[in-house]
C-alpha cells in the first residue's frame, strides 16, 4: 500500500524546524512509515521531537520471525532477534505485514523478547487516524461492526491465515 496516498496531500511530507514527518494531521499527530532500518538513536530523536508520533514499520520481509500464539483474548509473540528500530520505539508501533497491520500492545524489554499485539485491518487504521489523531471515533459502518467508540480498539477476530 502506498500509505501517503491515503492522506490529504497537505498532510504529507510535513516540515517543522528541520524535521520531516511522513504525515502530520492538523492536530499535530504524526505518522512515520518506516521502510528502511533506523538506528535506536534516530528513533529516540524523532520520538522526542514529535510529541504525538505513531510508527508503521514495513514488516513484510521479516514479520514471519515473530512466533505467534493465538489466545482466546489476545495474540502473544516471542521474538528472538527483534529489530533494533522497533525495540527502541516507545511510541505506538504497527507492523505492516502486507495484508494488514499488527499493533504491538506490549513489548518486553529483554532479548529474546515477548509481547502482545493484535491484528488490525488497514481500513480500521485509516479510519482511526484520518485527521482526528488518537481520539478518533469510528465512522464507517463496517468498522463500527467490529469496534466500539467506548473502548476505541478494534475487537475483530483474526485467523492464522492472515484474514480478519
Amino acid at each position: 500500500m502506498d500509505w501517503k496516498k491515503q492522506f490529504p496531500d497537505d498532510w504529507c511530507e510535513f516540515w517543522k524546524t528541520g524535521h520531516r514527518a511522513d504525515v502530520c494531521d492538523p492536530s499535530g499527530s504524526v505518522i512515520e512509515f518506516q521502510h528502511s532500518q533506523l538506528g535506536p538513536n534516530e528513533i529516540q530523536e524523532r520520538e522526542l521531537f514529535w510529541e504525538d508520533l505513531i510508527w508503521v514499520f514495513d514488516a513484510k520481509e521479516w514479520f514471519s520471525n515473530l512466533q505467534l500464539r493465538f489466545r482466546p483474548q489476545k495474540t502473544t509473540f516471542r521474538w528472538k532477534h527483534p529489530r533494533k528500530s522497533v525495540f527502541a520505539a516507545r511510541c505506538p508501533v504497527y507492523l505492516d505485514t502486507g495484508s494488514e497491520l499488527f499493533e504491538i500492545t506490549f513489548l518486553g524489554r529483554n532479548v529474546p523478547c515477548g509481547g502482545e499485539g493484535r491484528f488490525v485491518p488497514y481500513r480500521y487504521f485509516l479510519d482511526r487516524y484520518d485527521g482526528i489523531g488518537r481520539n478518533a471515533r469510528f465512522v464507517s459502518e463496517d468498522i463500527a461492526d467490529t469496534a466500539s467508540p467506548e473502548d476505541d480498539v478494534w475487537n475483530g477476530e483474526h485467523d492464522q491465515a492472515g484474514q480478519s
